[in-house]
Order: structure tokens, then C-alpha cells, then sequence
């Protein structure tokens, strides 16, 4: 029984790390979207939406 608690914990902990990790690197995605000057589209989707202003100066 005890090994059992071992492998479970250590089994919900490797999820709990996994998820952490996913919702570290989607703040950190989300951080340099905002930084090159872009933002989430519309709708929440996860893509980085950067538009670009093609101006000839004269």
C-alpha cells in the first residue's frame, strides 16, 4: 500500500509540474507577443497576431 502512495504521488506531482510548465510558457509566449507588439487574436485563439504597416515614406 505504501508503494502505491509513492507512485501515485509521485505520478500527480509529474502532472502538477507538467501543467505548471504549460501555463509558464504560455505566459511566456503571451510576454514576448506583447513585446514584439503584437496581440492575441480575437476569440482567444492561441496565435500571436502582429500587423504590419507597409508606409512608403515620401
Amino acid at each position: 500500500m505504501v508503494k502505491f502512495k509513492r507512485i501515485l504521488f509521485t505520478f500527480i506531482l509529474a502532472l502538477c509540474a507538467f501543467y505548471a510548465g504549460m501555463k509558464f510558457e504560455q505566459f511566456l509566449y503571451l510576454d514576448k507577443c506583447l513585446d514584439l507588439g503584437g496581440g492575441q487574436d480575437p476569440g482567444s485563439y492561441p496565435i500571436c497576431v502582429i500587423e504590419v504597416n507597409e508606409q512608403v515614406p515620401s
